[in-house]
Parts: C-alpha cells; sequence; structure tokens
C-alpha cells in the first residue's frame, strides 16, 4: 500500500481466480486504462528510486547532527 493504490495498479481479491480473470479481461480491452496505470505507477516509482531514498536518508542524518 505504500506504493501500488488504485491509481497506478488494478488489484483483485486474493484467491480469487475468477476476479483476476475479470482484471485481466479489463485490461485487454481497455487501452487507456492500461496507459493511465502505466504512466502514473512511472511516474510514482521515481519517488523511490535509490537516489530518492539516499537523499532522504542524508537528509534526515543530517537534520539529527545539527
Amino acid at each position: 500500500s505504500e506504493v501500488l493504490n488504485d491509481q497506478n495498479a488494478l488489484f483483485y481479491t486474493p484467491e480469487d481466480f475468477s476476479d483476476l480473470c475479470l482484471k485481466f479481461e479489463l485490461l485487454l480491452s481497455d487501452s487507456e486504462k492500461r496507459k493511465r496505470l502505466a504512466q502514473q505507477a512511472q511516474t510514482d516509482v521515481q519517488k523511490y528510486s535509490w537516489r530518492e531514498r539516499m537523499q532522504k536518508i542524508l537528509n534526515a542524518f543530517g537534520k539529527a547532527h545539527v
């Protein structure tokens, strides 16, 4: 839930194969939804790059030792 949400992923009910199939059918039939989810996921994942993570660590370390 930290990374994935309804704006960048499509969820299905765990252990419900029928629901999983429905979600695949939805994605296969709706190219705009696929594009929106993919674009948002690409944007959102940037916050979790190694560079961003290291910057957060350095910022926290700097604040702790001021």
